[in-house]
């Protein structure tokens, strides 16, 4: 189950966070304190229901089309996932040239023990 996304450079998404990361969780190192300085007793994970609203041209549908590429990077490879469903190439989805794409994913393993948590 994703608990959490953090996406950076994709296209339009320059620093996008939703649910809870690593260091949302107190025994992290890096722990932010994110959620207690937003008033939330806890950070919250993703649940299997989650509802993106905002503008049009926002970049709703750019969120859905990042998680689509890094399923597909991890499939098929970067080189390839680039080109596929349309993508004009990994250079087009860059916004600059110094700042790689990054994707950062928490997940929760269907078949694992308790508090068991898998980061990619």
């Amino acid at each position: 189950m994703l608990l959490g996304v953090h996406i950076q450079n994709y296209g339009l998404l320059a620093d996008v966070k939703l649910g809870v990361l690593p260091e949302d969780f107190p025994f992290c190192p890096n722990h932010s304190k994110r959620a207690d300085v937003a008033g939330v007793g806890k950070a919250m994970p993703l649940t299997n229901l989650v509802a993106i609203i905002g503008r049009n041209a926002s970049g709703k549908s750019l969120f859905f089309n990042a998680l689509e590429y890094a399923s597909d990077c991890v499939q098929y490879g970067c080189a390839d996932a680039s080109t596929m469903r349309g993508r004009q190439g990994y250079a087009s989805l860059v916004r600059q040239a110094d700042r790689p794409i990054v994707f950062r994913l928490l997940f929760l393993p269907d078949s694992s023990e308790p508090h068991s948590y898998l980061s990619y």
